[in-house]
């Protein structure tokens, strides 16, 4: 990371240092299982697939529950 007129490598390793897990998991997956039935956000259902930049960095998990149809 390069930044004009700052210390971009230590202002990396702050931001580093911030970051929360962020996991997505595929319930179900397989081959006959390559569908999405529904997505949930952190135990949230989601309507639509809208994830916000700030939603991955606050940490947490993007679940996808997947079907055969």
């Amino acid at each position: 990371i390069e930044a004009e007129g700052r210390n971009s490598r230590s202002e990396a390793n702050g931001l580093r240092e911030q970051w929360k897990k962020f996991t997505i998991v595929a319930k179900g997956l397989s081959k006959a299982n390559k569908y999405v039935k529904s997505v949930k956000l952190n135990g949230k259902p989601m309507k639509g697939f809208v994830i916000r930049h700030a939603d991955i960095l606050a940490g947490g998990t993007l679940e996808f529950e997947m079907g055969a149809k």
